[in-house]
């Protein structure tokens, strides 16, 4: 396999003419992780430094998520973030994208799509009028997952990438369940 951030940016520049690997379905998914983990989190954390550097420096009000209640039902959150999200989100924005590889606007369609998909999810936010000239910078980690998932529904099949979708709402609910965890934690110090 290529350097995995070297053959995402060759399909950035041509997502008309991608490179399929004709490998295993195992080998397939030491790929996917291999972008999963040099690719997405990387780029994801990324992007994610410069908006955080943004607040500190007051460009905009803290950025603050819709909170997810698991007080409700941890398995319900699971269910929807983890397993039907993806499916979902993927069917609307990506599952197309195979329809129309061939044709010449198919690179418009992939654009256009991973930006409506960065766009859709400002929703996930608390969002004022400090952030309202910043909504494309605050969007812009959605428009890279839009793009790497693109990327991936069209280099290696629609499942694979429902699976990068899966694995990446995984750490982050994981990653949401941990902080609250340590904030009772602390709290009952």
């Amino acid at each position: 396999m290529r350097d995995p951030w070297q053959s995402f940016l060759v399909f950035l520049q041509n997502p008309s003419q991608p490179i399929y690997p004709q490998v295993s379905t195992q080998v397939k998914w030491r790929h996917i992780l291999g972008y999963f983990f040099k690719v997405k989190l990387a780029g994801t954390f990324l992007i994610l430094f410069f908006l955080i550097l943004g607040e500190l420096a007051g460009l905009y009000d803290p950025i603050e998520a819709h909170s997810y209640d698991f007080e409700e039902s941890l398995i319900q959150v699971f269910i929807l973030y983890v397993a039907l999200g993806p499916i979902i989100e993927e069917g609307i924005f990506r599952y197309f994208l195979g329809k129309y590889r061939s044709h010449s606007f198919f690179p418009i369609l992939y654009y256009v799509s991973s930006c409506v998909f960065g766009a859709i999810h400002l929703f996930n936010f608390k969002l004022g009028p400090s952030h309202t000239f910043f909504m494309p910078l605050i969007s812009l980690p959605f428009i890279f997952a839009g793009l790497v998932y693109g990327f991936i529904r069209i280099t290696y099949g629609f499942w694979y990438a429902v699976g990068m979708h899966m694995m990446y709402n995984l750490i982050l609910i994981l990653m949401d369940i941990l902080t609250d965890w340590i904030d009772q934690l602390v709290k009952s110090m």
